[in-house]
Parts: structure tokens; C-alpha cells; sequence
């Protein structure tokens, strides 16, 4: 799954030309199923629409964004992305294509107000089977600190029998995980003793044994809901623990996408 921006218009001078962002399995796919319309990178495309004629914030410029909007910017020019810089202060700043496309990638969920995280681990390998990871992502909730940072995340994978719940947040200044939760014996690949009355189930609160860490960046997602940050990146929870009876091997649990929180939590000092 991911994000696919369609242009539908006649001709350069169409008033009707309509823009939308989507959440899509394949975007030619999508854009094969409405007629007339192209593949852009974002809506409206660049050039175009009511920021067309309005300046940048150049490199080293302030990004935040009460000062975007009292100089009447569209944002960070091309090239460079809104970062904290070594004081804290939100400044534009040289990226890489790889964080430029993150931007990109963080600006489109922040306008669509939509989650977007994928399971990129499948399997969790236990001394109860190899266990296929549920990819149904059926809740996130996040909170983002003001300074732009990660500062907690509670996510469910799966339902039912087969469902893990995992959540980090802030720990003495770094951002930790906090637990790992569910149930397992109905995920395949388990193995265990299903007679048993806790057989596959997980309740671990141990932060020493499982750990997380967030690499990605953050985005203004003020054009939804005024105290709205997004975060895009990677999500990696590593777990190295015994839960229960279930002993899981040094692994990680990696999701990646953007997830949008309330601004108003504090932001690791680690």
C-alpha cells in the first residue's frame, strides 16, 4: 500500500481539473481505472494551484511553522527539509533523496489525515514455532513533541488469537520500548502446546529486554488539525526476550510508513 497522487484534467486550462491523493495497492492500476488521469507527485502538482507564485524558505531558514505562515512560505525549498537543528531550532535544511522523499511522502499523508504503516517483518522466530507476523495494522496511536520528534507509539497487529501489541515512548530521556503483548496460537507457524490455558500468550513490560528506535523525520501536518505532527520512517522494535513460556530470538520487528499525532508531548534528550 501506498500513497498515489492523480491529475485529472482536459487540457491546461481546464477549470475542473480535478487532484487527489489516494491510498492505492498499485498506482498504475489506479490510474488505468480513471480515464484521463496522470500519475503526479503531489496535489496540486508543482507550479500549480494557489501556492504557485509564492516564495521558499531557503537553507538555514526557519521552518516552523507560525514563521511559514507569517511570511506567507509554502515551505522548505527543493532540495532541503524542515530538521531541528544542533540547538533545536526547526530550520530548512540540505537532504538527501532519500529524506526528500520521506518530506514528500510525510506531506501527502499530513494533507489525506490518513495513516500509513507497513509490516515489513513476516516472520518472529520463537522456541514455539516460526511465526508468521499478523500485517493488519489495526490501531496506532501516536504522540509527536513539539520540538518534531517520535515521542510514543502504540500499534496492534492482527486480532483475535493471533494479535500483538507493542508500544514505546520516552524512558529517562530515550525514546524505549515499553511492552510486548497478545496472543499467538492461533498465528501460523505455532507450535506450543495449545491444551495449555495461557498457550500463546504474551505480557511482557520488561524494557530491558526489548528495545526501539525510530529513524525518519517529521512534517507539519497543521493543514488537518492545527497541533498535528506526522512522522515518516522506519519503526523497529527489536525483541530479545522470554515471555511466558515463548522465548524469542534477538530479532526485529520493523514497520515503515507515516503514522500523525497531537503536538504536544516532550521529545527524547537521548
Amino acid at each position: 500500500m501506498g500513497n498515489c497522487c492523480l491529475l485529472t484534467q482536459s487540457g491546461a486550462n481546464d477549470t475542473s481539473a480535478q487532484c487527489e491523493c489516494v491510498t492505492a495497492v498499485s498506482c498504475s492500476e489506479e490510474q488505468k481505472s480513471r480515464k484521463g488521469s496522470t500519475v503526479v507527485s503531489q496535489c496540486p502538482p508543482p507550479g500549480e494551484g494557489p501556492n504557485a507564485n509564492k516564495a521558499c524558505a531557503a537553507s538555514g531558514e526557519n521552518c516552523s511553522r507560525s514563521y511559514i505562515q507569517s511570511k506567507d512560505l509554502t515551505g522548505c525549498c527543493d532540495g532541503t527539509v524542515c530538521k531541528p537543528n544542533d540547538a533545536d531550532v526547526l530550520v530548512c535544511q540540505a537532504a538527501s533523496a532519500e529524506e526528500q522523499a520521506m518530506a514528500r511522502q510525510c506531506a501527502l499523508v499530513a494533507r489525506s489525515s490518513r495513516q500509513s504503516l507497513t509490516v515489513r517483518t513476516l516472520v518472529l522466530k520463537s522456541s514455539q514455532g516460526d511465526l508468521q507476523v499478523p500485517t493488519t495494522v489495526a490501531h496506532v496511536a501516536t504522540l509527536s513533541g513539539t520540538k518534531g520528534c517520535l515521542s510514543s507509539l502504540e500499534i496492534t497487529l492482527g486480532k483475535d488469537n493471533c494479535l500483538l501489541e507493542l508500544d514505546a515512548e520516552v524512558i529517562s530521556g530515550k525514546l524505549r520500548a515499553k511492552s510486548l503483548r497478545g496472543e499467538v496460537k492461533d498465528c501460523v507457524g505455532f507450535t506450543g502446546d495449545r491444551s495449555k490455558v495461557l498457550a500463546g500468550l504474551l505480557a511482557n513490560t520488561d524494557t530491558q529486554t526489548n528495545d526501539f528506535s525510530f529513524t525518519g523525520l517529521s512534517c507539519d501536518g497543521g493543514n488537518v488539525v492545527q497541533d498535528l505532527a506526522c512522522e515518516t520512517g522506519t519503526f523497529d522494535f527489536q525483541i530479545d526476550a522470554t515471555i511466558n513460556e515463548i522465548t524469542f530470538e534477538d530479532q526485529h520487528l520493523i514497520l515503515e510508513g507515516t503514522t500523525c499525532a497531537s503536538l504536544n508531548a516532550d521529545c527524547p534528550s537521548e
